[in-house]
């Protein structure tokens, strides 16, 4: 279970004017939530400028993060593929 959508989420108590009949088909005498989540697009992996495309800007700042690791200036998280808590050419992959 994530809280990734946490921040994002919104819900409200979606009120019924109706009584709900004491019957055995019934689930429940509670006035129903409704959850409303927006949720955008995945950021490209490989994107570390945010220009919405892999290139060789985005290259250049991941050459210069190889051999970092975590607690380093030089240490980019989102440029440690395999969360290896390092950056070194096993996370460089084309596809």
């Amino acid at each position: 279970m994530s809280n990734a959508l946490v921040e994002e989420a919104e819900f409200d108590i979606a009120h019924v004017n109706a009584e709900f009949a004491e019957v055995a088909e019934c689930a429940s005498d509670h006035d129903p939530l409704m959850v409303v989540l927006t949720i955008g697009s995945a950021p490209l992996l490989g994107d570390f400028d945010g220009d919405g495309n892999v290139d060789r800007r985005d290259l250049r700042v991941f050459v210069r993060t190889i051999g970092s690791r975590e607690g380093d200036r030089r240490y980019l998280a989102m440029a440690d593929f395999n969360d290896s808590g390092q950056v070194d050419p096993h996370n460089l992959r084309f596809s």
